[in-house]
């Protein structure tokens, strides 16, 4: 992996981890891939780029090897709505970056051009061949007042928070640039998915 010139300034990062993971059958975050769980991975992408790195999961033991801060939901058991509150409240930095336990073609360039659209929206969110990618992207603590009454009134779905946020959305066209098979957006909910995954890291 390439070093970045410098590490991106004023953006926290956080793995969701919080996930069930009942299509998958098993905690898919501890899958083996390339040698190490997939959460590893994601681990070893972001730690060059970020100083305030955290894991967001109400299930820390297993994550003990991951050599950062396991932090939980304030609202547990809501999706990944949940996971985006408790890490905007823990975030030290204005903003966070949000990628999920099971990405592991994060692809560094695609994070800094993110990071460096974040001047006046809440939200900085990359668009790839299916739309918009809520778990690789890049949310402001002004979202926390949505976030909170979206819990408040059971509406924990993150695409219908994305369109009543200030949103700067990423063409498909411009993360192709940086990443031209969207890699970045792979992950797995099923054994079918983690299969898929493999073959792609051949």
């Amino acid at each position: 992996m390439r070093e970045p010139a410098h590490r991106i300034r004023n953006i926290s990062a956080a793995i969701l981890a919080g996930g069930k993971s009942r299509r998958m059958g098993r905690n898919k975050a501890l899958l083996p891939f390339r040698g190490g769980p997939l959460v590893a991975l994601v681990y070893e992408t972001l730690q060059p780029l970020f100083e305030d790195i955290f894991l967001v999961t109400n299930d820390p033991g297993p994550f003990d090897f991951v050599p950062c801060p396991k932090i939980p939901d304030r609202v547990p058991g809501k999706g990944p709505i949940s996971g985006v509150d408790a890490a905007l409240r823990h975030s030290r930095n204005p903003y966070v970056l949000v990628v999920g336990c099971d990405a592991p073609f994060l692809s560094p360039s695609l994070l800094e051009l993110l990071a460096g659209k974040t001047e006046e929206p809440d939200l900085v969110i990359p668009c790839g061949p299916h739309g918009p990618e809520p778990l690789c992207a890049v949310y402001g603590k002004e979202c926390l007042p949505l976030i909170e009454e979206s819990l408040r009134k059971g509406d924990f779905s993150l695409m219908a928070l994305i369109g009543r946020l200030r949103t700067r959305e990423i063409p498909a066209e411009e993360v192709a640039g940086v990443d031209p098979g969207f890699r970045s957006f792979m992950n797995i909910n099923t054994p079918g998915d983690f299969r898929m995954l493999s073959d792609h890291d051949q």
